[in-house]
């Protein structure tokens, strides 16, 4: 039976030759095989994918994936210039809606005596400066960081 004793005393007489065995293997399993390994490996995976039967196939399926990528490409750009058109016609309706609608307001606003349509396209209540009606805000300038009155 192995004892304690005989396992400390193997690694303090052979250790130091046990760790350079460890690092050597290692080193070469990581500077000299594993570049063998995997040249052999490319070299193996371009002779299977460059083989003419192999070859053959890849482009008949490819030509057949183009085609159907160009049927798809049709079919959206119909899709596309259906929808453009509708796009199109409800914008005209829309635009004969809003015309008819702004006609009426500018007449209202007329019979009013105002002479001004109501509604103002360049008014921005989030913005405080936009439109003309008014002094425009603008804030107070701060004095800079260094002359601080306090």
């Amino acid at each position: 039976m192995i004892e304690y004793e005989d396992i400390r005393n193997h690694l303090q007489k052979y250790g130091w030759y046990i760790f350079f065995l460890v690092a050597s293997v290692y080193y070469l399993r990581e500077n000299v095989i594993s570049p063998y390994i995997t040249d052999r490996k490319k070299k193996k995976n371009y002779k299977e994918a460059t083989a003419p039967e192999r070859v053959s196939k890849l482009r008949e399926h490819m030509l057949k994936v183009r085609e159907d990528q160009q049927k798809q490409a049709q079919k959206k750009s119909q899709e596309a210039e259906e929808r453009k058109l509708k796009k199109k016609a409800i914008g005209l309706k829309k635009s004969a809606v809003n015309s008819t609608d702004k006609k009426l307001v500018s007449a209202s606003a007329e019979d009013k005596g105002k002479g001004k349509s109501l509604s103002r396209s360049s008014y921005n209540p989030l913005m405080p400066s936009s439109g003309s009606a008014g002094p425009s805000y603008r804030p107070a300038r701060r004095s800079g960081a260094g002359s601080g009155g306090g």
